[in-house]
């Protein structure tokens, strides 16, 4: 069966478009195939994956809004099972398209989660954690879906410039 399990996963992979590839792998996403009885095989995708189908429920803002200097993108948890983060563009650093290169920062510790850390530079880095620190309480209730777009962008305050 993990033979069949195995030509199954790389037959999947080749039948996706190499760029979709070279992202999960990038992201760290791995496709897993588990056996479950009389159903043949599940496909089971990461939390990061499933938090890709929520594109049309993020929000973001700019350095205007956040007084960060990339943009920042803003989701509700919806069916994600990790805990609460936002999303920062990396490359292009003012791109208001999720599937830019981002990197996702916990709301709780302010430190990157997902995408590749050394990405970050120092300074962005500093500016998300105060961003975070600014404005931990507006996050977490976005996240959780206790107020609206509207009440997020009216409670959010910027990071002011050093």
């Amino acid at each position: 069966m993990l033979t069949d399990l195995d030509d199954i996963k790389r037959s999947i992979e080749r039948a996706l478009p190499p760029d979709v590839v070279t992202a999960l792998r990038e992201e760290g996403i791995a496709l897993a195939l588990t056996p479950t009885g009389d159903l043949g095989a599940v496909v089971t995708i990461s939390d990061e994956l499933a938090e890709r189908e929520l594109v049309g429920e993020i929000v973001n803002y700019k350095k205007k809004t956040t007084g960060v200097e990339n943009t920042v993108f803003i989701s509700q948890k919806g069916y994600a099972r990790h805990a609460a983060r936002i999303k920062i563009a990396i490359e292009p650093p003012d791109s208001i398209s999720v599937t830019s290169k981002t990197a996702s920062f916990s709301i709780g510790s302010g430190k990157v989660v997902a995408g590749n850390e050394h990405d970050v530079s120092a300074a962005l880095q500093k500016q998300v954690e105060k961003f975070i620190a600014l404005n931990r309480d507006a996050l977490l209730d976005y996240s959780n879906a206790e107020i609206s777009t509207e009440e997020l962008q009216e409670r959010l305050q910027a990071v002011p410039e050093e």
